[in-house]
């Protein structure tokens, strides 16, 4: 990272503020970082084209951001305003201009939220196995305990049996090739949290303290990195077939709740939305919530019985001339014609369209 932006997680939530144009409050931040799967978090994502950033760190607990926050207020890089919604100052916007771009390029939190985890325990466990068995140590406590991904690792054994030290040889040379492609510091973290024959990888906070980062730094610079081979090895998987077992059976991110699912799926039996509301028992606002969130992530649904096509037009206009996306300036702007859902969806089903691609710098 480049002076004035200390590390990567301050590098984040300077770009989050820098896109959500005083529009947003911390707590939109929050929600996005650790993934909350409601309608309007995954319509600021897209809308505010941060959708690497949702989900990249789950386990972030509200006093985390906040601390971070108040760090960033008292160096003069944010304001927040009467309605505590949170800008950056011209110190701000210099600290983000000056943010390395490729220390955040590859998070693509969105697609990969759901699958990171299960292919970073494929990993571990698979390394720590493969490089113990070629070793001869067969007795050692497996640093993943979960069934699922034990499972898996004894398949994988059970396919190269006696076949070990090729396999190890050939993950090393995989991983080597990629990690050449990122920072020291980033293959230095990643590699410090291997273990395998005889070498015990070092803990979230073991790695804080070895290297002078934060938590938080240490847990970002491991998703970025995981991001980064995911859509490498998505991308070349007959450059890296022993990485690419890793994600066999890991499909994108399922973006649309079980509930919002089946509302759709009575949408689309020609179901009304009062009709849903009386055979589900839930409220109207929820039923909405439900069809925003499947605006939002299936391009291919019609919300022309909801609002015509005229309105839709109307709204993506003053959306444009008003450069917002806040519902009360829109509703404003259109004298309350249109409803706040019908607002919300057509903004949700126009971003399939619309978008000009997730870019932080």
């Amino acid at each position: 990272m480049n002076e004035g932006v200390t590390e990567v997680f301050e590098a984040i939530l300077l770009t989050c503020v820098h896109h959500i144009q005083a529009e947003r409050t911390i707590s939109g931040i929050y929600h996005l970082l650790t993934g909350k799967r409601s309608s309007q978090t995954m319509q600021d994502a897209k809308g505010y084209a941060l959708e690497g950033f949702f989900g990249i760190y789950k386990s972030l607990e509200r006093h985390q951001l906040d601390h971070y926050f108040n760090q960033l207020e008292q160096k003069g890089m944010i304001e927040t305003n009467d309605q505590q919604f949170v800008h950056l100052t011209e110190v701000g916007e210099k600290g983000y201009q000056e943010i390395d771009a490729s220390a955040i390029a590859y998070f693509q939190g969105l697609t990969y939220h759901q699958m990171t985890p299960v292919f970073e325990k494929r990993l571990l466990l698979l390394v720590q196995t493969m490089t113990n068995i070629t070793n001869n140590r067969r007795s050692f406590i497996p640093i993943i305990d979960d069934a699922p991904t034990q499972s898996w690792v004894r398949g994988i054994y059970a396919s190269y049996q006696g076949q070990t030290d090729s396999f190890v040889d050939s993950l090393h040379e995989e991983l080597h090739t990629l990690l050449s492609g990122r920072t020291t510091r980033e293959a230095y973290v990643f590699s410090s949290r291997l273990t395998g024959n005889g070498v015990i990888g070092l803990t979230y906070e073991q790695l804080s303290t070895e290297s002078g980062l934060s938590k938080e730094d240490v847990h970002l610079y491991l998703q970025h990195v995981y991001h980064y081979l995911l859509q490498k090895v998505r991308q070349y998987p007959s450059s890296f077939p022993i990485l690419s077992q890793c994600i066999e059976g890991l499909g994108d991110s399922t973006l649309i709740t079980q509930s919002a699912n089946r509302t759709y799926y009575y949408i689309k039996l020609g179901w009304t939305i009062d009709e849903i509301m009386k055979k589900r028992r839930l409220k109207k606002s929820t039923i909405q919530d439900h069809l925003v969130e499947a605006a939002l992530v299936i391009p291919d649904f019609s919300i022309d019985s909801f609002i015509s096509i005229e309105g839709q037009s109307l709204i993506l206009s003053m959306t444009e001339s008003l450069e917002t996306k806040r519902l009360k300036q829109i509703h404003q702007g259109l004298n309350g014609e249109f409803s706040y859902f019908q607002i919300r969806l057509t903004l949700a089903h126009h971003q399939h369209f619309s978008k000009e691609g997730t870019s932080y710098a």
